[in-house]
């Protein structure tokens, strides 16, 4: 992959900034990906809930 493409994925905004927090071995990299993966299923599961609580009420249910 790019550097350009992984700086969007990672969100770094300058090279200097992505190369400081260059990844230097295989474990490191599973360990980041571990992270990732875990940031966007709490990120699901609490959109799911938000979106639970939303259609409740407009059911006109408790939405708690």
């Amino acid at each position: 992959m790019d550097e350009t493409t992984a700086m969007k994925i990672t969100g770094h905004k300058t090279a200097a900034m992505f190369r400081r927090y260059d990844i230097k071995t295989t474990d490191d990299l599973h360990e980041a990906s571990g992270k990732v993966v875990k940031y966007h299923a709490r990120k699901a599961r609490k959109t799911g809930a938000n979106n639970a609580k939303l259609t409740q009420k407009a059911v006109g249910g408790e939405g708690k």
